[in-house]
């Protein structure tokens, strides 16, 4: 569900800014995120723990080595493997879960459809070009659309699949 929200939620938030802001060009769509997200990078770092077990592992380690002075090391820390070997299992095991994997092939189906239904929505009521796309759905000639007007059927896209997750 979020991976939908999130991509329709993208462009609502971005038309809402463009449209309600006339003293900002959309370049400001950019800087307004770099604003959101560079203030909420120190809540992540002090709030969210580690929990990739390799990771945890060496810091208890390090803490035993220092503690006591023993030689306990974790198996990550013994095992240095190259750069190159972990971008090819970085590449592979995702690729081979995505091939085997009926829950992977699964989502990555149900969210490829749901941005391609998302940029259907978008070219069907975008009236940049100020003429009807040559679609099935014919608008009239003086049909024109705002910016926030083409934002707001992505929020509808948002709330629908909220709430079509609902039983």
């Amino acid at each position: 569900m979020t991976s939908v929200v999130g991509i329709a939620l993208g462009p609502f938030i971005g038309g809402a800014i463009q449209t309600n802001h006339d003293p900002l060009n959309w370049h400001w769509i950019f800087w307004i995120q770099l604003i959101v997200c560079g203030g909420l990078l120190p809540v992540f770092w002090f709030l969210l723990r580690e929990t990739r077990g390799d990771v945890i592992l060496m810091k208890k380690a390090k803490k035993i080595r220092k503690a006591t002075g023993r030689d306990v090391y974790a198996k990550a820390e013994l095992d240095k493997t190259s750069i190159l070997t972990n971008m090819k299992v970085s590449f592979l095991r995702p690729t081979k879960m995505l091939v085997t994997e009926f829950v992977v092939i699964s989502f990555t189906l149900w969210v490829s459809f749901g941005k391609s239904c998302q940029i259907l929505i978008d070219l069907l009521l975008n009236s940049s070009l100020g003429t009807p796309l040559p679609l099935p759905i014919q608008y009239p000639p003086n049909f024109r659309q705002k910016v926030g007007d083409n934002a707001s059927y992505s929020l509808m896209l948002a709330i629908n699949t909220r709430h079509s997750k609902r039983p």
